[in-house]
């Protein structure tokens, strides 16, 4: 059984956090439900968009990846490539 991952209240008072518009920030709380045990995601913009906002046929992907490389541009996350995938 995978391990339980929770927000804490705390969030309200990232800094980093505070950085992100709404809607960048809206993107980086649904991506956590999806992330591995070790925190991992695949970083497709067209998987993420797919995952988080399945509902949401006004967004492209083109506007998640600028949303992505915001959440790295504060230090919420960081990409890396393993065997040819971005994560």
């Amino acid at each position: 059984m995978g391990s339980r991952r929770m927000l804490h209240d705390r969030i309200c008072e990232s800094e980093k956090i505070d950085k992100l518009s709404a809607e960048e920030e809206r993107l980086y709380t649904r991506l956590l439900t999806h992330l591995d045990d070790y925190g991992n995601y695949p970083a497709d913009p067209k998987a993420v968009r797919m995952a988080c906002f399945p509902l949401k046929k006004r967004w492209t992907n083109h506007t998640v990846k600028v949303w992505l490389d915001r959440i790295v541009d504060v230090g919420l996350a960081s990409y890396y490539e393993e065997q040819g995938e971005r994560f």
